[in-house]
């Protein structure tokens, strides 16, 4: 694995991939090197992941365990995530199948110092990125599986919050461009994190006025944010990245975190001349003057952005 001396930085929140037993490896490393360092463990749970132990067990006995995503035609749902073997997707709406993951997947994690908590990858992807998928499913299903995807969230929350740990989940929906929906999933994802406890973790943060106003709701309802926009890393962008951290600005709240990545490898984290000031307390909340031009101030900032031509990067974040 990567030189932990190289990585075990405290501006870093390092993601740990792989079996459990090497990822609990790696942490120690980690906290070897530096023990204020933040590490997660990390599960993806949109289908299966043969690289982790319980993975192989479920590919066995998935059947026995009436785990199985299916079409309406009976045969499963299967996919190839990361050049790995054909797999199958993890169905949320079974209550034992969720207890099973909570005790395989989730448990190795627990009671171990160096791992702080879990993050939860594309954990709505189903919900929001891959709709098509319920032209073959059941009528209902659909529901059944948005419930079962809070049923869980609340059951990893009732496991971990007692310990000290906050689960993390990916989430890339926005409550302000969400269509219509009767069900209110967005809304009962955000009380399922405000009871059960957790954060958001926005993948793709791209800048636009509507993940502004997303994130301002957010903040007011108290949720925790990490956003990561993959637009710098090795080759800075100077006005991109000024862009990004503006953006993220206006709508950040307590506890909201602002990353800038090429990628996901550990050595393509920027580090923008905006990460070296001292920004200070928010003076208030953003305002703007006419629909597209928005501004906010901290104690020792002065943040503006021009949204009429996004693609222009129009920011400025004057330091005081």
């Amino acid at each position: 694995g990567p030189d932990p001396v190289t990585i075990g930085c405290p501006e870093y929140n390092d993601f740990v991939p792989t079996q459990h037993a090497n990822s609990i490896y790696q942490a120690e490393l980690l906290k070897a090197q530096n023990p204020n360092v933040t590490v997660f463990g990390y599960l993806y749970t949109s289908c299966n992941q043969v690289w982790y132990d319980f993975g192989a067990e479920y590919e066995t006995n998935r059947t026995d365990l009436h785990t199985l995503l299916n079409r309406t035609s009976g045969q499963p749902f299967t996919c190839t995530v990361r050049q790995g073997p054909e797999t199958s997707y993890y169905d949320w709406s079974n209550p034992a199948w969720r207890a099973w993951f909570l005790e395989k997947a989730v448990g190795p994690f627990l009671h171990t110092p160096a791992i702080d908590s879990i993050f939860f990858d594309e954990i709505t992807l189903m919900l929001y990125g891959w709709e098509w998928m319920w032209w073959e499913v059941p009528p209902g299903y659909p529901k059944l599986y948005r419930d079962g995807v809070l049923a869980l969230m609340a059951e990893v929350g009732d496991l971990l919050t007692p310990l000290g740990m906050i689960p993390w989940y990916s989430n890339n929906a926005l409550y302000v461009t969400q269509p219509a929906d009767p069900e209110q999933f967005y809304l009962r994802w955000v009380e399922t994190l405000k009871t059960h406890g957790g954060g958001m973790f926005r993948e793709f943060w791209q800048g636009t006025l509507n993940e502004v106003l997303d994130l301002q709701y957010l903040a007011a309802e108290g949720i925790p944010v990490q956003v990561h926009s993959g637009t710098g890393g090795e080759t800075l962008d100077e006005a991109t990245d000024r862009y990004m951290i503006a953006t993220f600005l206006l709508g950040c709240g307590e506890y909201h975190y602002v990353q800038l990545g090429k990628d996901w490898n550990w050595n393509s984290w920027a580090w923008p001349a905006g990460y070296d000031h001292e920004l200070g307390a928010p003076l208030g909340l953003a305002t703007n003057t006419t629909a597209m031009y928005w501004t906010r101030s901290f104690a020792n900032a002065d943040v503006a952005v021009d949204f009429t031509n996004p693609a222009a990067r129009n920011a400025t974040i004057t330091w005081r």
